[in-house]
């Protein structure tokens, strides 16, 4: 039976092998639970971080399909307009009841997409 001396408790005591088994099995099950406590942590925050995206597409959702003259008519003259060489359209920057809105136009001027930033 072999025996090690223990520096990490109060003293110093002298341990069996299957003490020292035991000690690791503990420290193991420590690890175990540190490791599953930071996965659900980080998980939850995915899901958190889901759920904002969701609401801020729901809440721009009110826009899609309509034309740069009616959002214009609800929301006033954008804060910035940038034409989208690739696409045709334009990328509308707004601010509007408190919030932060980008809305991407098609070249007909119908908003195609649309998402609520703060």
């Amino acid at each position: 039976m072999g025996y090690a001396f223990n520096l990490h408790q109060h003293g110093i005591q002298l341990l069996t092998s299957e003490a020292r088994d035991s000690e690791r099995k503990i420290q193991m099950k420590r690890m175990i639970g540190i490791v599953a406590m930071v996965t659900m942590i980080a998980a939850g925050g995915c899901v958190l971080e889901r759920a904002e995206q969701d609401e801020s597409r729901k809440a721009a959702a009110q826009f899609l399909g309509k034309d740069r003259t009616q959002i214009t008519r609800i929301m006033g003259e954008p804060k910035e307009a940038v034409p989208m060489t690739d696409t045709g359209g334009e990328m509308l920057f707004y601010s509007y009841d408190g919030h932060h809105y980008v809305l991407e136009t098609n070249p007909l001027g119908v908003v195609d997409s649309a998402v609520r930033t703060r």
